[in-house]
């Protein structure tokens, strides 16, 4: 399960590599940021060790445009999913994925980009 923990580094990463249960399904190997003109990504680098559904939950905060709120797209391993997280409010918040099931995984290594 890949809840809230995709922020997870340095100490968080610590704390679960100690006791791995507390981790969940995958690891988080790295986290990086990407700036293309306008549109500023977060890269996920996780190993499934399992294959299956994989819920996720983010804690975001998503600016009021005056277009409304911006959607914030997810894609892995480079293929745009048909889902993604859309924000209600104006302030930090827990979203999980607009799809019921979450992220679609096989075992070994994804790049989860948002």
């Amino acid at each position: 399960m890949l809840t809230g923990g995709m922020f997870a580094q340095g100490a968080e990463r610590w704390y679960f590599q100690v006791d791995p249960a507390l981790g969940g399904d995958v690891l988080i190997e790295s986290i990086s940021c990407k700036s293309d003109g306008d549109e500023i990504s977060k890269i996920f680098e996780i190993e499934c060790f399992e294959g299956g559904d994989y819920y996720v939950d983010g804690w975001v905060l998503i600016p009021l445009t005056g277009k409304g709120f911006q959607e914030l797209k997810v894609s892995v391993n480079g293929v745009l999913s048909d889902f993604s997280f859309k924000s209600q409010t104006n302030d930090w918040q827990s979203l999980a994925l607009t799809n019921e099931k979450g992220i679609v995984a096989t075992i070994g290594l994804k790049r989860v980009k948002i």
